[in-house]
């Protein structure tokens, strides 16, 4: 889950919210997944700085899943994967009693499609990824670390 890195041990909620995940994870509640953070978002996608700032993790430098700490950072987080990579974003809200697809007012039928796709593979997978074995498989790192493959 990202959540900014700040100096001088300032905690700010998304960062408890992520160690909250991070410890779920490791007692078994989520499975499926290797779930780590906080984690700003420059380890989280990039192993030169993740190894330099001494990210010990098995996600650091290879997340495939990030996790906004809001809609805003979400929004912003996603704009810049489509404007400045070329990204295809699949908006995805989590916690209701469906799936709720979220896409920007200008996003492409392609860019739709994803997040129909995304939220029809969430809805199916849901309750395998509740049962499934967590992989935490990096005997350098502290096992409780864990972050989305």
């Amino acid at each position: 889950m990202l959540s900014p890195d700040l100096p001088g041990g300032v905690t700010l909620p998304p960062a408890l919210d992520a160690e909250r995940l991070k410890d779920m994870a490791a007692r078994g509640e989520i499975e499926g997944a290797d779930i780590d953070g906080p984690m700003d978002l420059g380890p989280a996608i990039n192993a030169e700085e993740a190894e330099a700032r001494g990210f010990c993790s098995p996600v650091a430098g290879k997340a495939d899943l990030l996790v906004a700490p809001g809609i805003e950072a979400g929004n912003v987080l996603g704009k810049t994967i489509i404007h400045f990579a070329g990204g295809i974003m699949a908006g995805l809200v989590v916690g209701a009693s469906r799936p709720v697809v979220l896409t920007s007012r200008a996003e492409t039928p392609f860019g739709k499609l994803s997040s129909i796709a995304f939220a029809c593979y969430y809805s199916i997978k849901k309750q395998p990824l509740q049962t499934a074995e967590l992989r935490t498989q990096n005997s350098e790192c502290d096992p409780a670390y864990a972050a989305f493959p």
